[in-house]
């Protein structure tokens, strides 16, 4: 999902970070999403369309596997008739990676 919003390949690394994931995470944090969003777009995109994609990746990049959305819900969510889920600014510590710097 992120390739197609980033316009990136998620093994992208991006400034010190190593993932894709890890970089829409931190921009997250810092409340600055939208900067993910593919600059090649030159803004002509619908921001809350993107906001909701963006939201969408990092529920399901989720580092619990059960915290991760459901099939259908992500079909509801890509659909626009249910919102996207909340989604904490900071990676829940899991393994060796973390969500945000």
């Amino acid at each position: 999902m992120y390739q197609v919003i980033c316009g990136q390949r998620p093994w992208t690394k991006i400034g010190d970070f190593q993932l894709l994931v890890d970089w829409v995470c931190y921009l997250h944090r810092d409340r600055r999403l939208l900067e993910a969003v593919d600059g090649r777009l030159g803004g002509d995109y619908i921001a809350e369309e993107a906001q909701r994609l963006l939201f969408l990746g990092l529920a399901c990049s989720h580092p619990i596997v059960s915290e991760r959305p459901k099939t259908q819900a992500i079909v509801q969510i890509l659909s626009g008739s249910v919102s996207p889920p909340q989604v904490p600014p900071f990676k829940p510590p899991f393994g060796g990676r973390q969500w945000a710097r």
